[in-house]
């Protein structure tokens, strides 16, 4: 299964404008991992290869529901968001409409060899 980290690095930060939260946590610093930059992002939501299908948001929805719904596991939840151009799933109201991009297996490919 891809992982969606295998193309990032760890960042040590140690940023002063989370000095009240490591204060409070009594810690220094944290280790994150770094943003994906996916710059195929365009060219898999524009290209007609890949199948685009609307789907409506319903209140009893939930990000790895649809995952499951559409990929057959609920791991792909990150996806789905990132192709919407989204970040969080509770940006997503009852109504919405998103997109889920199919096949699977090719664009975790575009996101391997292209990310």
């Amino acid at each position: 299964m891809y992982n969606r980290y295998q193309n990032t690095e760890n960042i040590l930060n140690i940023d002063e404008s989370y000095k009240e939260i490591f204060d409070s946590k009594n810690i220094k610093n944290i280790l994150q991992k770094s943003t994906f930059d996916f710059k195929n992002l365009n060219k898999i939501i524009t290209n007609p290869r890949y199948n685009k299908t609307l789907y409506v948001w319903e209140n009893i929805d939930r990000i790895d529901l649809v995952s499951q719904k559409f990929y057959g596991v609920p791991d792909y939840g990150w996806l789905i968001l990132y192709l919407n151009r989204l970040s969080n799933p509770f940006q997503i109201k009852t109504g919405d409409i998103i997109f889920i991009y199919s096949p699977l297996q090719e664009i975790l490919k575009e996101f391997i060899n292209g990310g």
